[in-house]
């Protein structure tokens, strides 16, 4: 079986940590590919770096302004720079176009790029339906103001299951048609919704009877530290690797060349 395991990142500070969440998948035993999306030329250890900047198909990940709001917000509250890129990294997460060649892959999994992972995936790439990170919320709550968009039948249906786990989602090759169904929503609700959560979910409740989302059990795989706890994330990582530099990363040259000498993982708490 051919697998990929794609993350973002988008600017120095995300680069820095989706660098740390493909260190880890490393280390859980994962030795297939790796892709971290950037938006200049990068360089991991841990991953093959594609600068969509100079993909051909870069076009079709750029959005209206309204798309970037978030990321331009998200990355000054963490005190970076604000995030001024026309291309939208929930698009990404769609794999448009020829970006990836999704005929290549039996699976193809997304992880966010604030998780560290302390046990093997091997299990993931098993599923043959839809996966998704762990969500406690129902599907109706996930789909905040795009509710008012549902027929009677998807209310019925979105209030009796969970919202999918934004956070990572794997696919195998039989169900590659769930990047495009998302890619539709999203587009189509981009000014109602400034994040991916909410068109996710829709895709799920809509394509319910084509295919179902299976939940992963939560922290099963890795910790997610979503939200305001990046900071945590990076503690927890250099307390078990050593001191990640803080300096931009934002040429290849400036890559650190030194790596912490680790040893298998085995959980972040």
């Amino acid at each position: 079986m051919k697998t990929l395991v794609f993350l973002c990142g988008y600017d120095d500070f995300y680069f820095r940590l989706a660098n740390m969440t493909a260190h880890t998948i490393r280390l859980s035993g994962y030795e297939q590919d790796i892709v971290i999306f950037t938006i200049d030329e990068r360089e991991s250890k841990h991953a093959t770096c594609v600068n969509l900047a100079a993909h051909p198909d870069s076009s079709l990940i750029e959005t209206p302004k309204k798309g970037r709001f978030f990321h331009h917000r998200l990355c000054k509250e963490f005190g970076y720079s604000p995030y001024e890129q026309k291309y939208d990294f929930f698009i990404i997460k769609t794999l448009p176009g020829t970006i990836i060649a999704k005929d290549d892959y039996d699976f193809i999994l997304y992880m966010d790029s604030d998780m560290l992972v302390h046990s093997p995936l091997d299990r993931i790439f098993a599923y043959k339906t839809v996966v998704s990170d762990y969500n406690s919320r129902s599907a109706y709550k996930d789909l905040k103001g795009l509710c008012k968009h549902l027929t009677p039948e998807e209310v019925a249906a979105a209030s009796e299951m969970r919202g999918i786990g934004g956070g990572a989602f794997g696919v195998p090759a039989s169900h590659f048609r769930f990047f495009d169904d998302y890619r539709a929503n999203y587009l189509k609700f981009i000014n109602e919704v400034p994040h991916d959560q909410a068109t996710l979910t829709l895709t799920k409740i809509r394509m319910r009877n084509e295919y179902s989302v299976e939940q992963l059990p939560n922290r099963a795989y890795w910790i997610h530290y979503w939200g305001h706890r990046k900071a945590q994330m990076i503690a927890d990582y250099e307390a078990k690797y050593g001191r990640v530099s803080q300096e931009p990363l934002t040429r290849r040259s400036e890559v650190p060349q030194h790596e912490p000498e680790c040893g298998p993982i085995t959980d972040f708490q």
